[in-house]
């Protein structure tokens, strides 16, 4: 388990519903944590 602080980078590889599945930078882990904890205004499309 990993906690995500302000400022952290999550990439996004998913969007189900109300959660975002992604991996946790530069941890490396992957999880899935609540959508609208995130700032998605700033993505970016590969």
């Amino acid at each position: 388990m990993v906690d995500l602080n302000p400022g952290d980078s999550f990439e996004v590889l998913e969007i189900a519903g109300v959660s975002a599945w992604g991996v946790a930078r530069p941890s490396g882990l992957v999880g899935y944590v609540e959508a609208a904890a995130l700032d998605l205004s700033t993505t970016v499309a590969a």
